[in-house]
């Protein structure tokens, strides 16, 4: 199975030192480096010299549609970093799937960082309107916010609006009642979202929680050093995400990687 991915100089340490090294399956990999789009300092989420480079990271995507037609392939981003093999689990997964998706958020929208597909229409229907829209310079901060904008149908007519409003009240309603009144630490109702018609007629499903987003347990904050986050068992991968820079995303990595190693010490001391 093919693997894809793509980095800018800036985030060489992050491939080198922790994506690469941390690859547990023996995937074909395709990694591409473009060039770094403006200054650095100005390379921030949102702007238009990240917008630039996620147009690359779009192209990358539909190459890989077309390159396996018909197959299954991944996209991962390099802010990534594996503890287990998957591929066995991404090939489960995706039996009767188009594609499957990492959660970033605990209401379900989805993380374009991490996700596998199939190379059919559908999935070039939907990755060629991200570009087409990513390319117009319209005021969305990244190629995630379009893909779940035009997935989820958000703006095709006033009672679309309204259902989805509706259905995003009744699940943050949900997670009220099951982490307050019931208290139960996960929430459930994001898996709704997936029930929901897509004008692609894409058949999806998130990947497992173990597919770790931070972002699921931070409630809209941005991590910080020094902050908490709670880390599910038998984690498979780690999205340094929820975070702005690389050396905060680096020091996420430390964050999780020490939980991890203390959960197998004291699993060896048994």
């Amino acid at each position: 199975m093919k693997l894809y991915s793509i980095y800018t100089e800036s985030h060489s340490v992050l491939v080198n030192d922790w994506f690469l090294p941390s690859l547990k399956d023996n995937y074909e990999l395709v990694l591409r480096k473009y060039p770094q789009v403006g200054d650095l300092k100005q390379h921030k989420y949102g702007t238009a010299e990240f917008r630039k480079t996620m147009c690359f990271k779009v192209d990358l995507i539909i190459e890989a549609i077309k390159d396996n037609w018909g197959g299954i392939f991944i996209y991962s981003d390099v802010d990534i970093r594996f503890f287990q093999p998957f591929e066995s689990i991404i090939l489960k997964k995706m039996k009767g799937k188009d594609m499957i998706i990492q959660r970033d958020t605990k209401f379900g929208h989805m993380c374009s960082g991490f996700f596998a597909a199939r190379g059919n229409e559908k999935n070039l229907r939907l990755w060629q309107d991200i570009r087409n829209v990513l390319r117009m310079g319209a005021e969305k901060e990244s190629e995630q916010e379009i893909l779940c904008e035009l997935f989820f149908d958000y703006k095709s007519d006033f009672f679309s609006i309204i259902k989805q409003r509706c259905a995003n009240m009744a699940m943050r309603f949900a997670h009220y009642l099951s982490r307050y009144i019931f208290n139960k630490k996960e929430n459930y109702s994001f898996r709704k979202r997936n029930q929901l018609k897509n004008p692609y007629n894409i058949k999806w499903d998130y990947l497992p929680a173990t597919f770790f987003s931070p972002c699921t347990r931070l409630n809209g904050k941005l991590w910080e050093p020094g902050m908490d986050i709670e880390v599910p068992e038998n984690i498979i991968m780690h999205h340094a995400n929820g975070t702005l820079g690389v050396e905060n995303k680096i020091a996420q990595f430390k964050y999780v990687k020490n939980i991890v190693n203390k959960r197998a010490a004291a699993t060896a001391r048994k």
